[in-house]
């Protein structure tokens, strides 16, 4: 059995680019653009919903909006914007921190 090759692999330019010191700590426009409205912007894992506040608050606003009989649509959209807007303020700080 002939001994196996090497494979050398080849990085991609833009992964080095991207390691490049200068580009690291480059801010993107995004989050420019979201600071100078005077705004936070806080990027989080992909696929980690157990880890985004966003996903805490959704579900706390369709627990409330299934106790609520709706039959019509128009009923269903201001049950909807009645459950979004029922969270506290202060439940929705606890989904942060």
């Amino acid at each position: 059995m002939p001994p196996k090759k090497k494979v050398k692999r080849n990085i991609s330019s833009n992964l080095r680019l991207s390691k490049q010191e200068d580009f690291t700590n480059q801010i993107s426009v995004l989050k420019t653009v979201i600071r100078e409205a005077g705004h936070e912007c806080i990027f989080l894992p992909k696929f980690h919903c157990e880890l985004n506040p966003i996903e805490m608050y959704w579900g706390w606003a369709k627990y409330r909006y299934r106790q609520v009989d709706k039959n019509t649509f128009q009923q269903a959209k201001d049950a909807a914007s009645e459950a979004l807007n029922a969270c506290p303020a202060e439940v929705i700080r606890r989904f942060i921190n």
